[in-house]
């Protein structure tokens, strides 16, 4: 997940699957598959999201970011690493801090203004400030 978040990748279902990402695909009525898992759940419970902190490595494993911000990167680091270490209520606020400290930054400005004017997976020529 670490190299989705950090450079926008995606995953087939059936990829999401098999690392865990999903618990299931849907193939067919997707409206029917989520009120059938609904009631299931109603019913039988469900697997409740981890709220204590999480043991983290020092680093993340370098990835090719190409022509992504480092800065922005830097900072998604933080999140991921810092966060993981303060349980799920405190990680969350701490993950509202990072995304206004990547606001503040002139690649985010950058990725912004190309999105804008040149539409999506356009390439910005960030300062990685």
């Amino acid at each position: 997940a670490w190299t989705i978040l950090r450079t926008g990748g995606v995953l087939s279902g059936k990829d999401a699957l098999s690392c865990g990402l999903i618990s299931d695909e849907v193939d067919g009525d997707l409206r029917a598959a989520a009120i059938l898992t609904a009631k299931a759940m109603a019913e039988h419970g469900f697997e409740r999201i981890n709220s204590e902190p999480i043991e983290a490595p020092a680093d993340l494993p370098e990835v090719d970011l190409g022509h992504l911000s480092t800065a922005v990167d830097a900072v998604m680091r933080k999140a991921i690493l810092e966060g993981l270490a303060k349980g799920l209520e405190e990680g969350l606020k701490f993950e509202s801090q990072c995304f206004g400290e990547v606001c503040g930054l002139e690649d985010m400005r950058i990725g912004m203004e190309t999105f804008m004017t040149n539409g999506p997976r356009s390439k910005a020529k960030f300062v990685n400030k």
